[in-house]
């Protein structure tokens, strides 16, 4: 016998088929009877008269029944397809057909209904080699036994799997059925419409279908149409009236919508291929693109195009080519026909790449083209008016929400402001003029009884506090317009804003302190309250601020100083960083969360104050953000979980303290979540607005008792890069970054179009790393993945993904860092769980999980090893550095014994994020948070010379040649230190150019050159001799709209004008 195979089995038999034959049969005896005629059988007949049903179903998918047919006997046949969606457009036809016939019957006995049933699964041959069998044809029959005839289609659950989206939406939920012997099965049960919808609609007049085409492609109000006449006839048969937000608006009747699509699709496939645009002018199809099968739209369209030399992507440009020659004869034309276009061919992705294009003098309305490469196109005086393009969007660190909820407020890591119409997502403002990261945005309530306008504070990494007064713009669609009005810059980080309820009070709070500025026409500063590592905070009463802070301690902190007794603070854990705070006025709770995993409320009732840990009934590694719905009932927390059942672990956590217990776990994150905000809409209290590290907004509404994901979000563009490796040849370079791609340059090239990009990982990439040989690519990913490329006739290939077994597991959380050893065959690797990994390479078709290493107690930032092979060094965020020796002598490699450097009083006093070995192996050097970097003797395990380095240490790396280390961070600079002598090291140079903070340095092999990678989205080159500080060249990776012209264009305001420019377009 054959392997298996997976088939969709379908079953069909007509309802009533046993008294159809008693009654032939019945007539054919009283016909032989009374004329004497013993040959006649009418039987055949009807059984060739019922099979024809099933042949025109068969028409229907082009199939043959000597092909799919597998048994038949009168009535039914079972038919083996080769999908599901097979089944269900056969299934279709059937019921269409008999309901076509049975309409033009007189008398019931005469009409015809068939029971349809399918189910999904393995079959094999039978021993006589022609025909399958298997359980799944048994499946198909009793299921066929549970579906109304002439009305329902019913399948299996495997089946309902295997549907496309399109059909798969039109089944219902998953019920129990039963067969004759009462055996349960689960099902899925889809009512066929075979009604007369399309004859209907053929015989509407072209003003009839104008109408039905206005209202299934856009939102349409009852005033719109004015031909009452007309809506007189297509109500109830096409389209009905529904009330939303406060508008009776129509929309079509669930029975016509399921037509719609395919109405829609057959008209735009004859429109493209006479060339005779209407639809595809009038309306834009992008909501409609939604609900098909976009693979088999493609296919049509191929099928459609078949000129010789001619592909579909060139006939679609053809089109759009031509239009806009028509509008360049004359003013422009407004229709959404190129944007129609350009969503077809990106949508079914035909063509994404339309570098240097000229679309200058062109209208391209509602098109999509957020995955569309526009490097150096030229949009010049064309009408972009409601496309869509990608947005600067870093990570998200702070999200806020106006007096009534009408707009929002986001800060990023990018530097970027932006504020969004809740309603609409409109970008209503746009600004990023410093570069610096935004730690926390907030508004200020307006006082409409003393005429005080509503105001926008954000707070910035650099120290840079900016106050925006907020106005609406009545002659622009009462657009909001933030105008700055106050600067204060301070010289650390402010992480931290936040208005009093009374909105006389800005206070400002970060790294050194908390200053509390009175909001007047000299915005004086008034006082500075002593308390120092700022992480979170928020306003008590007008007076009292409560404060989280960087070394585990929550405060309440009085303004006016006759108060200052009041004053109070908690120890909540002396290790971790309190990262969240929130509070409710009316309950008068504060919770407050952080890295421990822990939450706290704070009952703040003046008769009763006291602090309770709260019991979470859950593991919980982190508490990021933290944010109270408007009654107070409900605590929203952004956190990071303990990963079960490979779920994600990021989610949002919903707290009931009415029912004392969690209502509801909400994923959709994919990164850290930073901030959450509920919207304070009276009519609108169901809304909660999460963002993070993913650069996405995403928005959830509640129904009923569940919240549920929305399908609006913002999404945007950043890519700060991570890693940088050169090979040791010197010939390549690499990164990985934000974008989850890994971008390979030719050194002596260093053109900003990368030599090839690596797409494989679907998260950022937090490492590369070049084999000795520079034959082999490793590179590590947030979501646990490391893959080795090879490099096969002159391109990159994947060659495989590091994975554990049975005996030791793989990584579990980010994958930080990946490292060869000199030999090449063996690498080691590192992540946010804590522990190393030892691999073995030798076989690139089996790699071998070797040993791990798990004394760290935190995340390991930095593995290294030593030159001569004999090491490998670790450091964390445990402020621990280990020295481990590997077993060389014995193959495979393994990991020995290991030695802590430094005692208590010469380790690192924070995260030591970078560790590198001189050439010679002899020393080792660590740069930290606290600014330290230290020099160690490898041999003897102790510490020979430290210094300060300025800056949080973010990268170190050692000369090839000389006793020069450099050392880069957050401080955006790289420093060049001479260390032969540890005791007096001296700094050589400071290379200033990045403008966020430096991840990454690496020297070239011959030490002539520095390469960096930046947060600010750029690699820059520096000489290492000479009096030149200065980047001698810079490839951007954060432009995507680079050479992009936007000279003119219309339909954009200022904002977007804005946005787009930040991201490399030019006017």
């Amino acid at each position: 016998m054959n392997e298996p195979v997976i088939k969709t089995v379908v079953e069909i038999d007509l309802k009533g088929y046993s008294e159809i034959v008693r009654e032939v049969e019945e007539f054919c005896q009283e016909f032989r009877q009374k004329f004497g005629c013993d040959n006649l059988n009418l039987l055949p007949f009807i059984n060739r008269h019922i099979q024809n049903f099933i042949d025109k179903g068969l028409e229907t998918i082009n199939k043959k029944r000597e092909d799919v047919v597998q048994a038949t006997n009168g009535d039914n046949a079972v038919i083996i397809l080769d999908n599901a969606d097979e089944a269900y457009k056969f299934a279709t036809a059937v019921h269409k057909a008999t309901k076509s016939y049975n309409d033009k019957q007189t008398e019931p006995s005469a009409e015809r209904r068939f029971r349809i049933g399918a189910a999904t699964g393995e079959l094999v041959e039978n021993y006589d080699g022609n025909t399958l069998t298997g359980y799944t044809i048994v499946k198909a029959y009793r299921l066929e036994a549970n579906a109304e005839p002439g009305k329902y289609f019913v399948v299996d659950v495997e089946t309902h799997k295997s549907f496309s989206p399109e059909i798969h939406n039109k089944f219902g939920d998953e019920k129990t059925v039963y067969d004759k012997n009462n055996k349960e099965f689960q099902a899925h049960i889809c009512q066929i419409i075979y009604d007369n919808s399309w004859e209907y609609f053929d015989k509407l007049n072209d003003r009839e279908k104008q109408i039905v085409y206005k209202i299934g492609l856009e939102d349409t109000e009852k005033q719109e149409i004015s031909e009452d006449h007309l809506i007189r006839r297509l109500v109830e048969e096409v389209i009905v009236e529904k009330e939303h937000s406060s508008q009776t608006v129509f929309v079509l009747t669930e029975k016509f919508l399921n037509y719609f699509p395919e109405i829609i699709i057959n008209a735009i496939l004859e429109e493209i291929k006479e060339k005779r645009l209407n639809i595809l002018k009038n309306y834009s199809i992008f909501k409609i693109l939604e609900r098909l099968n976009l693979e088999s739209l493609k296919e049509r369209l191929q099928t459609l195009i078949q000129i010789d030399g001619l592909t579909l992507a060139d006939y679609l440009i053809n089109i759009i080519k031509n239009l806009q020659k028509e509008e360049n004869d004359g003013n422009l034309s407004e229709n959404y026909a190129v944007g129609n276009i350009f969503n077809l061919l990106i949508k079914l992705n035909i063509k994404k790449n339309f570098s240097y294009f000229d679309l200058s003098n062109i209208s391209i309305w509602n098109a999509d083209l957020t995955e569309a490469i526009l490097t150096g196109v030229d949009f010049s005086n064309s009408d972009l008016k409601n496309s869509k393009f990608s947005q600067p969007l870093g990570c998200i660190h702070s999200i806020a929400f106006n007096t009534d909820g009408s707009y929002f407020a986001t800060g990023d890591a990018h530097g970027s402001i932006r504020v969004h119409n809740t309603k609409t997502l409109e970008l209503c403002f746009f600004h990023n003029e410093r570069k610096s990261q935004i730690w926390s945005v907030a508004f200020r309530k307006d006082n409409k009884h003393n005429k005080e306008k509503e105001m926008l504070a954000w707070g910035a990494e650099d120290g840079s506090v900016r106050l925006y007064e907020i106005t609406t713009n009545t002659s622009s669609d009462n657009k909001t317009e933030p105008n700055l009005i106050h600067e204060i810059n301070e010289t650390k980080r402010i992480l931290s804003v936040a208005f009093s309820p009374d909105g006389n009070t800005l206070a400002i709070g970060g790294d050194e302190n908390i200053k509390v500025i009175k909001i007047n026409h000299s915005y004086a500063h008034s006082s500075t309250l002593n308390v120092s590592q700022i992480s979170c905070m928020t306003f008590i009463s007008n007076d009292c601020i409560a404060s989280g802070s960087q070394d585990g301690h929550i405060r309440l902190s009085h303004i006016e100083p006759r108060n200052r007794n009041k004053d109070a603070s908690w120890t909540v854990h002396p290790q971790a960083v309190l990262r969240c705070i929130a509070y409710h006025s009316t309950k008068k709770i504060l919770a407050i969360g952080g890295e421990d995993g822990k939450l706290h409320l704070l009952h703040l009732d003046p008769n009763n104050r006291y602090m309770e840990r709260f019991d979470l009934k859950t593991e919980i590694s982190q508490v990021r953000t933290l944010a109270f719905n408007q009654d107070g009932n409900i605590l929203a927390v952004g956190c990071i979980d303990n990963n079960l059942n490979g779920e994600s672990e990021h989610k949002i956590k919903l707290w009931s303290f009415s029912e004392n217990n969690w209502i509801d776990t909400l994923e959709g994150h994919e990164h850290a979540i930073r901030s959450l905000a509920f919207c304070p809409q009276s009519h609108n209290p169901k809304l909660l607005v999460s963002g993070g590290d993913g650069r996405t907004v995403l928005f959830w509404h509640q129904e009923d008792k569940r919240w549920e994901l929305s399908n609006r979000k913002l999404e945007g563009y950043a890519n700060r890069i991570w890693s940088v490796a050169l090979s040791r040849d010197g010939k390549t370079f690499a990164c990985g970054g934000e974008d989850s791609k890994i971008h390979l340059w030719n050194y002596h090239e260093r053109t900003h179009i990368p030599l090839q990009t690596l797409d494989k990982h679907s998260n950022w990439v937090w490492s590369v790393a070049f084999s000795p040989n520079a034959d082999i690519l490793a590179s590590a990913c947030e979501d646990n993945k490391i893959y080795l490329w090879g490099l096969q006739e002159g391109k990159w290939q994947h060659i495989c993904e590091l994975v554990g077994n049975s005996e030791i597991k793989g990584h579990e959380k980010r994958v930080r860092c990946v490292v060869f050893h000199p030999d090449g065959y063996n690498l080691a690797s590192a992540g946010n769980d804590n522990k190393i990994i030892l691999w073995d390479i030798t076989d690139l078709q089996s790699p071998q999980i070797l040993s791990g290493f798990t004394k760290h107690t935190d995340r390991v930032l930095s593995v290294a090893f030593s030159p001569d092979g004999n090491y490998l060094a670790s450091s964390s965020r445990d402020q621990n550095i280990y020295l481990i020796e590997v077993d060389t002598n014995h193959k495979p490699y393994s990991l020995g014994n290991n030695y802590l450097l430094g005692n208590h009083s010469d380790s690192h006093k924070d995260q030591v994020h970078s560790i590198a070995f001189s050439p010679d192996s002899n020393k080792l050097v660590s740069g930290d948070f606290d600014r330290e970097l230290k020099l160690w003797d490898v041999k003897r395990q102790k510490l020979i010379g430290h210094w300060y380095g300025y800056q949080k240490i973010l990268s170190v790396a050692f000369h090839p040649k000389k006793q020069i280390v450099a050392s880069a961070g957050h401080d955006h600079i790289i420093q060049l230190w001479d260390v032969d002598d540890p005791n007096n090291v001296k700094l050589i140079k400071t290379f200033k150019g990045h403008k966020r903070t430096v991840e990454s340095v690496v020297f070239t092999p011959d030490g002539k050159q520095l390469i960096s990678c930046s947060q600010d989205q750029t690699i820059k080159f520096w000489q290492v001799e000479g009096e030149i500080n200065i980047s001698i060249h810079t490839l951007e990776l954060g432009k995507p709209y680079q050479g992009m012209s936007i000279s003119g264009v219309k339909g954009f305001d200022l904002p977007q004008i804005l946005a787009l420019e930040e991201l490399g377009a030019s006017k």
